[in-house]
Formats: structure tokens, C-alpha cells, sequence
């Protein structure tokens, strides 16, 4: 994600457990207990203390190792860890970027980049979901919702339309699993990858880039319209740890 680079202490980890909030409504913001508070993690955090959870808060965990058709070598352990989360069920990310296949869902002819783009994203989601479930025994299986994390950090062509086929065949593939989808980002990078493509109301939003674990602006900070938005996420830098908090 944003902050994948930062690493966490045991001192800064023991602070955060103050701040995991505790309010527990009945409402839900997609599978999410509305305005309770979690974490999120990857390979970054492989070999490092993971944040407190527990039955107020949620985790998310990332599948690859930062780009597509990579591993985290540490998913298994985190999805362990995501266990003990009750705010909401196990929830995982899928890290996307752009590419191009002729060997994939649509069998497309070389020289067909649209054709070659969708199958590239739909394949790329086939495999961590795959992976995802052999790392975990399946596991994963029972994962609520699957976010695609879309970012400009990432590989991307210069043509939008190209990148938004990527990010639709990811979406169909998960569409076939009965699973929750939902994409990461921000409209700003949205836009610039996407050229602002709207896949629906039916897909969530994890929207980045809120000033605190109580900035409840970035609920309307949809990616594009008619999208909910689930989740915002909150980069503490004096923790050192990507929080996040349900809308």
C-alpha cells in the first residue's frame, strides 16, 4: 500500500493497542463493523511485530509481494494473525499493475492490447486467489471481501483505457469466487490509471490519504461515483503503522 516501505516497532505496537477503537454498531459498511478501526499489512511487515487485534478491530492482509504474480512470503502467518480480528471477517488485497497476455481467459490474438490487458488482470487475480488458498489450506476460502489495490506507485501504460481493462478482468475473475470486491486507491490516482472508468456501484471503495483514525471526509471520497466507500485508511506516522477505520 502507500506506506509499504515503513517498518514497525515492538515499542510504537504497544502504543497502538490505545488507540484500536472499541464501539461495535449493528450497521456494517460492507462486511466492516461501522467505525471500528484495524490495520493493514504485507511482505513489508515479514519478520516484524504485527499491530494488536482483537474482537473490536479488523486486518487486512496483502496476497502478493508487492506486485502481480508475486507471493507474500508471509501470508500465511498474517492471515494467522487476521484471526483474531471480530470487527470484521478475514479480508485480503491484491496488488495490480498493468500488463499484457495472449494466453489467458480469452485466448487474444497478439497484437489485441484491449483483449490482451482484460486477460492480464484476469489472470493475475486467478493467481493469488489460487496461491491464497494453498498457502492457507484453503482457507482463504472464507475471506469476506478481496481488494485489488490500484496505485500509481505501481506499473502503468500511458493509456488509461488499456488500465482499466487490467483492473476489469481482475474484477471479473473475483466476481466468479461469490466474494465481496472492492479497490484501493484514491480519485486522484484513479483517475490518472483508470481515466476515471466507473465499474459499478456493487464494487467498494478503501480510500487513502485520511488525517486521522476520526477523519470521516474520506467516506465521501469515493473513487467514482455511486461507489460506497467501506474503509479509509490513515497512514500514523508516529506509529508507524497503516491504520484503518470503517465508514
Amino acid at each position: 500500500m502507500l506506506s509499504k516501505t515503513l517498518r514497525r516497532s515492538a515499542a510504537l505496537l504497544a502504543a497502538v493497542a490505545g488507540l484500536v477503537l472499541t464501539a461495535v454498531p449493528a450497521a456494517a459498511s460492507g462486511d466492516y463493523i461501522t467505525t471500528t478501526g484495524g490495520s493493514d499489512i504485507s511482505w513489508p511487515q515479514c519478520g516484524q511485530p504485527m499491530p494488536p487485534i482483537d474482537g473490536n478491530s479488523f486486518g487486512i492482509v496483502g496476497v502478493n509481494g508487492g506486485q502481480t504474480f508475486s507471493m507474500n512470503p508471509c501470508f500465511r502467518q498474517e492471515w494467522a494473525w487476521m484471526q483474531a480480528g471480530g470487527a470484521a471477517p478475514p479480508s485480503v488485497y491484491i496488488n495490480v499493475d498493468f500488463g499484457l497476455t495472449s494466453d489467458g481467459y480469452d485466448s487474444c490474438l497478439t497484437d489485441d492490447q484491449v483483449c490482451g490487458a482484460y486477460d492480464y488482470g484476469y489472470k493475475a487475480a486467478e493467481f493469488a486467489y489460487t496461491r491464497a488458498n494453498y498457502e492457507t489450506n484453503g482457507g482463504s476460502l472464507k475471506a469476506s471481501t478481496w481488494w485489488l489495490d490500484v496505485e500509481t506507485m505501481s506499473n502503468w501504460s500511458d493509456n488509461t483505457g488499456l488500465n482499466a481493462r487490467v483492473v476489469a478482468g481482475a474484477i471479473d475473475y473475483l466476481k466468479t469466487t461469490g466474494h465481496r470486491i472492492g479497490v484501493y486507491s484514491t480519485r486522484r490516482q484513479w483517475n490518472e490509471i483508470t481515466g476515471g472508468w466507473n465499474p459499478g456501484s456493487g464494487i467498494g471503495n478503501w480510500v487513502a490519504g485520511a488525517d486521522s483514525l476520526d477523519d470521516f471526509s474520506r467516506c465521501g471520497a469515493n473513487l467514482w461515483d455511486g461507489a460506497p466507500v467501506w474503509v479509509v485508511q490513515y497512514l500514523n506516522w508516529d506509529l508507524d503503522l497503516d491504520q484503518d477505520r470503517s465508514c
